[in-house]
């Protein structure tokens, strides 16, 4: 019973938070309006690329953690006849700016769990989740903690990676966090299958493996 209540838990936790895709695609649609209004007044620019990183941080530390990507609906709004004026505008960045607001509250508060322990993406590694930790070498002699996976966690991380695979990305990253500082994002190029994975070496602004070993061995 313990076991099934865990997967439910952690299969949750590979889900994007419910909210926060409805309010990043607001977001997406009025930022599209916006630079669509922009024309060439560089002051208008400098404007839309500000909310444009913005957007992409957020989009982008979702990726990070849930393996879901929120496209911007371009193909959509393209079919739109917009009337573009400064008034227009002004409405279309209040609107991108109350969504990406509540998107970015949402996005923190989904995180705080993570505050807590260590986490690949929306997977937690601790006593139930690992089956080993160790440490070694990796393909080019640099030290690595060696962590191999309970089965369970294996196939919920060959998802997490499956995910950030899918679209129009070619490669994607995972975020590894400690007590809810990102200290590495690990690449993805494929579908990770195998049991075991290597956490990057502490260095003078990491904890040493000790210290992130702990962790691993606490319960969830």
């Amino acid at each position: 019973m313990l076991a099934l209540a865990l997967i439910l838990a952690t299969d949750r936790e590979l889900a994007l938070p419910p909210t926060l895709e409805p309010a990043l695609t607001v977001a997406s649609r009025a930022l599209f309006r916006v630079e669509y209004c922009s024309g060439k007044s560089q002051h208008n620019e400098d404007e839309f690329a500000r909310r444009d990183q913005r957007y992409f941080r957020l989009s982008w530390s979702a990726l990070q953690v849930w393996g879901a990507k929120a496209e911007r609906d371009i193909v959509e709004e393209m079919r739109l006849h917009l009337r573009c004026g400064a008034k227009r505008r002004n409405v279309e960045i209040a609107r991108f700016d109350a969504a990406i607001s509540e998107a970015e509250r949402i996005f923190e508060q989904a995180i705080l769990p993570m505050r807590q322990g260590v986490w690949i993406g929306a997977l937690r590694l601790c006593r139930e989740t690992v089956a080993r930790t160790e440490p070694a070498l990796n393909i080019v002699d640099n030290p690595v903690l060696r962590v191999t996976l309970t089965s369970g966690t294996r196939a919920r991380l060959a998802t997490l990676s499956e995910k950030i695979m899918t679209g129009r990305y070619d490669s994607g990253q995972i975020a590894l966090r400690v007590n809810g500082v990102v200290l590495s994002e690990l690449m993805v190029y494929e579908r990770i299958e195998s049991a075991v994975i290597d956490l990057p070496a502490p260095t003078s602004n990491r904890p040493d493996f000790p210290a992130l070993a702990g962790p691993l061995g606490e319960p969830c």
